[in-house]
């Protein structure tokens, strides 16, 4: 009898506790599906959305991961990421606290939503409360560190996650590019080099090989090591991505204004394509730039015609500003040249060294355009003086 008993009540027991995994398991079935599936839908969304809108600011050294900068530019992401993070709080206050894959996952959602939403402290915050997922852990609070511009403790986020011993290679990679980010941040420019090489060296995606090999090329541009951009540039080229996209034209246009023989049918190719009809000021540019020391006149035509684009990035038009400056100053007309610096200014910041650097040259000219006009309102009275009572009755 006793036996029995204590069978029975070992059997209850063991159903009891099946029919309680059981019904966890569901639970944690309906958060990954219900919520966390439509949480992580809506947060691609949103950074689609995000994508969209954001041009990538090719004068500048790119950002090695792609996507890096996209909260940083736009000024009210909040619409596109209150539901995700509506719905990865949720998935968190009804998950189990055993269920550490489904709450590790919540938290990145919850994560990434404060961060694209530039809420950086806060995203720090969830990605702190992921337990097993630690690569991707460690890879998010860098990327948090570097926007709010504590690159040391980016560093050692990075080094953690990849001093992890049961790091695989696949894994390593998301820190790898951080650390090269980290680098480019410092301008640690021998160390980014070394290490954009070798991870070149690596299978990748050939989206990602031309993104790597352009970066390559702008950092060889920062060393005016020339003919390694070069050919940095001629591998973005023949990555073969789709031709359309901004990182080929760019380096079609930089390469060829470097190369000892450059196509100088290039720019009529590129403008003739349905693919560039947005960037013609661009093709322009490089086309003025490369013909300036031969055909002053066409080039500053060429400089003119991009401006009445309206599809112009303001450092376009701040560039052009200058090269026509520069042209007038040449010509010794001081006043036209004046005000295209003037308009050069207007898109500068105005706390960089190139704006300090300008301005200072512009109140330079400012004051020869004074003594030029002075000049010649006394050439004009010596002239005037030098006249018969006639001759000056005449010309008044």
């Amino acid at each position: 009898m006793f036996f029995q008993r204590k069978k029975y009540i070992l059997l209850t027991l063991f159903i009891s506790l099946s029919f309680y995994a059981q019904k966890s398991s569901i639970s944690s079935y309906k958060i990954d599906y219900n919520i966390l599936f439509n949480g992580e839908a809506l947060l691609d969304e949103g950074i689609a959305s995000l994508k969209q809108n954001y041009i990538e600011n090719h004068w500048e050294i790119l950002p090695v991961i792609e996507g890096f900068n996209f909260s940083i530019t736009n000024s009210s992401p909040t619409e596109f990421f209150k539901i995700p993070e509506e719905k990865a709080i949720k998935a968190i206050q009804k998950s189990n606290k055993k269920d550490v894959i489904v709450r590790d996952r919540a938290y990145l959602l919850l994560g990434k939503s404060r961060f694209y939403d530039q809420r950086y402290i806060s995203a720090l915050q969830a990605f702190n409360n992921i337990e097993n997922s630690l690569f991707v852990r460690e890879y998010w609070k860098s990327l948090v560190y570097m926007t709010i511009d504590q690159n040391e403790l980016a560093f050692k986020t990075i080094q953690k996650g990849l001093n992890y011993k049961s790091a695989r290679n696949e894994e390593k990679k998301s820190l790898n590019l951080a650390l090269i980010q980290y680098y480019i941040n410092n301008e640690n420019y021998d160390k980014a080099v070394k290490s954009l090489v070798k991870f070149l060296r690596s299978k990748n995606d050939k989206k990602l090989k031309a993104r790597l090999n352009y970066i390559l090329a702008q950092i060889y541009f920062e060393k005016k090591n020339y003919e390694k951009a070069k050919g940095a540039l001629k591998n973005t080229i023949s990555s073969g991505i789709n031709k359309s996209d901004n990182l080929i034209l760019w380096s079609k246009l930089i390469y060829n204004n470097l190369i000892n023989s450059p196509d100088y049918n290039l720019f009529k190719k590129l403008i003739r394509s349905e693919r560039y009809r947005q960037n013609i000021s661009l093709i322009n540019y490089f086309n003025a730039k490369l013909i300036l020391n031969t055909d002053l006149k066409q080039a500053e035509h060429l400089f003119s015609n991009a401006l009445l684009s309206n599809k112009i990035d303001i450092t376009l038009k701040s560039k052009i500003y200058v090269e026509l400056y520069k042209i007038n100053m040449s010509k010794k007309d001081y006043l036209l040249a004046s005000k295209y610096l003037d308009s050069s200014l207007l898109y500068l910041d105005s706390s960089t060294l190139k704006y300090f650097r300008l301005n200072r040259t512009k109140n330079k000219i400012k004051e020869v355009v004074r003594i030029e006009k002075e000049n010649k309102i006394l050439d004009s009275m010596i002239y005037v003086n030098s006249l018969s009572e006639n001759e000056r009755t005449k010309y008044l």
